[in-house]
């Protein structure tokens, strides 16, 4: 088989599930923390709905400060972005963010842990 084609089977048994990524920053990240709790609420509120795959800051060397990421699962980009901007920090005007559709192909999971409460769930 070429390398093409056997690329292409390859690609054919991947997950393909299409989630939405959000890039956030924030101008001024000393005017977050008054937020800080409002926001964690409502991403923990997010996870506990199923729509949070994933969230967190950037960390380390070169991190923008007040820069994270969150993946959320969305019927689509327009639903996605109106989760976003229902983000205390957004409505606070504190943060910004951008959105990219972003298709999971590769990994593995075979068990749910909630980080926010340490709570865990087999599926």
């Amino acid at each position: 088989m070429a390398d093409e084609d056997r690329a292409q089977a390859l690609i054919a048994r991947m997950l393909r599930r299409k989630f939405y990524a959000v890039f956030w920053n924030a101008p001024d990240p000393a005017r977050m923390a008054p937020h800080l709790a409002a926001h964690l609420d409502y991403t923990i509120g997010l996870e506990k709905q199923g729509l949070l795959f994933a969230s967190g800051p950037f960390v380390g060397e070169g991190a923008p400060p007040g820069g994270g990421m969150t993946i959320l699962r969305a019927e689509n980009l327009a639903a996605a972005r109106r989760l976003a901007e229902a983000d205390p920090f957004v409505l606070a005007g504190v943060r910004g963010f951008e959105i990219r559709e972003w298709v999971l192909n590769e990994g593995s999971v075979g068990l749910t842990f909630h980080f926010s409460d340490q709570s865990t769930s087999f599926t």
